[in-house]
């Protein structure tokens, strides 16, 4: 973040106002609890992508059963299938049209070409541009999982004559183009959390990097969750990429040692609610929970 930012103001530089550029705004106002989604225009004419994928949709097609995948709820106490367009896998418009185009396209689109190298020969040293592409799409998919769980909202500004108002379809129009809307003195909650995404990105890559390794399970199927709980990136219902630990070595050797860290960092964080898999009676080690969570009984 700027230094040069202060703490309840934000600088603006409205394009065809009487407003001085990086004109300081006091805030007047947020809004409590997370905001509900904006709405598009009628027919959403200008494409804007309302469900956004915290992971892709081709990664859950990767682990999916020809297109089906198997889905455990945990809040609800429901196991259900679908398939990688369904509503559990996105957040509803929670980072703006650019943040999930231009932002994301290039690391989405470069980390399923490194699948496809994966899948082909699961032995592959990654070298260092793969392994950039590695931990670009682990900062991104962290970044999403982040602000899917605390979503910042809508802020109102105070001090401040807003431009005339526009139609919906005028606004997400200039969405779509990577313009940043102020039309009624609020500044959208979707646009906010794009800089924060782009601002997590940039600060998870700023930090020491891992060495990835793709680490193939012979035994059993993977259980993921739809948000990071630990460093960890699926490939496949069986492949998954590792971080080496000291030693070289990845830490998790069998699906059962890597579905149970999967099961007790989310407990013990309450980071995530929502797993799937490819067939979740396969899933070794994790078997007995999903029994008793369907059951209602106690897991602890």
């Amino acid at each position: 973040m700027p230094d040069d930012l202060k703490i309840g103001t934000v600088k603006l530089s409205i394009v065809n106002s009487a407003i001085p550029e990086n004109t300081e705004v006091k805030t007047v106002s947020f809004a409590v609890g997370k905001s509900k989604p904006h709405p598009t225009a009628k027919g959403n004419p200008h494409g804007i992508t309302v469900n956004q994928h915290l992971l892709p949709a081709r990664t859950i097609e990767r682990i999916s059963s020809n297109g089906r995948i198997d889905i455990l709820d945990v809040e609800r106490k429901k196991r259900r299938f679908s398939n990688s367009s369904d509503q559990i896998f996105c957040a509803r418009r929670c980072w703006s049209q650019d943040a999930e185009t231009t932002l994301s396209h290039e690391i989405e689109s470069d980390f399923q070409i490194l699948c496809d190298k994966i899948e082909a020969n699961p032995l592959i040293n990654l070298n260092t541009d793969e392994q950039n592409i590695c931990n670009k799409f682990y900062a991104l998919w962290t970044a999403r999982g982040n602000i899917f769980s605390s979503p910042l909202p809508d802020i109102q500004l105070s001090e401040i004559q807003s431009p005339i108002d526009i139609e919906q379809i005028q606004r997400d129009e200039l969405e779509k183009n990577g313009h940043v809307v102020l039309s009624d003195r609020t500044v959208r909650s979707y646009d906010i959390n794009a800089i924060v995404l782009q601002h997590q990105i940039n600060t998870l890559l700023s930090e020491e990097q891992e060495t990835w390794h793709p680490w193939v399970f012979e035994y059993g199927e993977c259980m993921f969750s739809i948000i990071p709980t630990f460093k960890s990136i699926p490939v496949t219902n069986k492949i998954v990429l590792l971080p080496l630990n000291q030693k070289n070595e990845c830490e998790f050797k069998t699906t059962e040692s890597f579905n149970r860290q999967l099961l007790k960092i989310s407990r013990d964080t309450k980071t995530a609610n929502v797993f799937f898999s490819h067939d979740l009676e396969k899933c070794l080690g994790v078997t007995s929970y999903i029994r008793r969570i369907l059951s209602g009984k106690p897991t602890k």
